[in-house]
Order: C-alpha cells, then structure tokens, then sequence
C-alpha cells in the first residue's frame, strides 16, 4: 500500500495462467456439453445442460482452489498456483455467478411473480411455502444465494492491494 500502487501488477506469468484459467473453464464447459447431449440426448434442453455445466465447472475450480494449500505444502511445483490462486477464485466467481443468472433466468424469468422473489421464496406455487421442504425449511436457492454473496466478497477483495 505504497504511494506508487498499481492496481494489476501483470506479468506474463499471470497472463499465461489467466489464460489456461479461461481455457480450462471454457473446455470444462464444452466438454460436459458434449458429453451431455449424448447422454441425454433430447431430454434436456441446451439451457439445462449449460446450467448443469456451468455449476459442475465451478464445483471443481471449487475442489481445485481448496487442494492447491495442501498441494503447495507437498510439493513446491505447486508454490505458483499457490500465490495466484486468486485467480482461480474470481474465475470461479464468474462462472458460479452465471450459473445463477441463468438458473434464475430459466426457471423463475417467465412468471408473474418478480425473478428474484421467487428464487427467494422457494419457486413456483404459494407465495412463501417452500414447496419442496428444504433445509430447515429454507429453500435451497437461498443457501446458494448465500454461498454467492461470500465468493462476491471474496472476489472483491482478491487483489494486490492487500498484499
């Protein structure tokens, strides 16, 4: 926090790994579509899929992000994940946020009741009855909206400015 502060410090090590970053997400995202309309076949629509696709890509990022601790303790090849593992965060930020603008968008844009409030309340049917039970009678949306606000924050804050 000097007086000379930059707000990215790139180097062509971080332009080279934002870049397999990107790859690897978007090859993980065409990959299990690929897979998926093989497997599914006409059951699914490509929404669906890119949900379903969307969700599994941040899920091992996620995997990914929390074994790159213990992987830097093991071995030191792991030491340069380790110090731009930020990176990996806000990737996986980006990618959790648009699975959930596009699940809310898919599932609760096309009613009368405001997107939001629905995803918030538990969907389609009475206002304020979860119908399908939930966690402490929560819906489930709820724990993921909770979930996203946190990699928000975290993202936010994934900076050089703190260090």
């Amino acid at each position: 926090m000097s007086v000379g502060y930059k707000a990215i410090q790139w180097s062509r090590h971080k332009r080279v790994y934002d870049l397999a970053i990107a790859g690897a997400a978007v090859g993980s995202i065409a990959l299990f579509f690929v897979i998926g309309k093989g497997v599914w076949g006409e059951g699914n629509s490509d929404p669906q899929i890119a949900i379903r696709a969307l969700g599994v890509t941040a899920i091992v990022l996620l995997h990914v992000i929390l074994a790159i601790g213990p992987l830097a303790r093991l071995d030191r090849r792991f030491l340069a994940l380790l110090f731009n593992r930020r990176h990996l965060g806000v990737t996986m930020f980006l990618v959790a946020l648009a699975h959930a603008g596009l699940s809310t968008l898919y599932y609760h844009g096309f009613g009368d009741v405001n997107p939001l409030v629905s995803v918030l309340s538990g969907g389609p049917g009475e206002r304020g009855v979860v119908p399908s039970g939930g966690l402490g009678g929560i819906a489930f949306e709820v724990y993921g909206a909770a979930a996203l606000l946190i990699l928000f924050v975290m993202a936010a804050t994934s900076h050089d400015f703190w260090l």
